[in-house]
């Protein structure tokens, strides 16, 4: 018995730190929003137009876009380590 609750709580333990640790949505100078869930599991930014951090994995999303007008949104997914950005 007590080897068959354990995947369940192990599981129920790491859902709840994940989606106790909160969001926060934020106004940022130059019009944007910024929007970040458990703490930079998932963070996105519009208007950021800034070089992606050096220790990140970056995905460049102006040549897959069809209009050339770049929208300067960048979206980081596990605290930065996948980053995309369309500027």
């Amino acid at each position: 018995m007590k080897n068959k609750l354990q995947p369940v709580f192990v599981t129920a333990l790491a859902a709840s730190a994940v989606f106790l640790a909160g969001c926060a949505t934020q106004t940022v100078r130059g019009g944007g929003k910024a929007v970040s869930v458990a703490d930079g599991l998932y963070y996105s930014k519009d208007a950021a137009f800034v070089p992606p951090q050096l220790n990140t994995i970056d995905n460049y999303g102006a040549p897959y876009a069809v209009n050339a007008t770049p929208s300067g949104k960048r979206v980081s997914l596990l605290w930065g380590l996948f980053t995309y950005t369309d500027y």
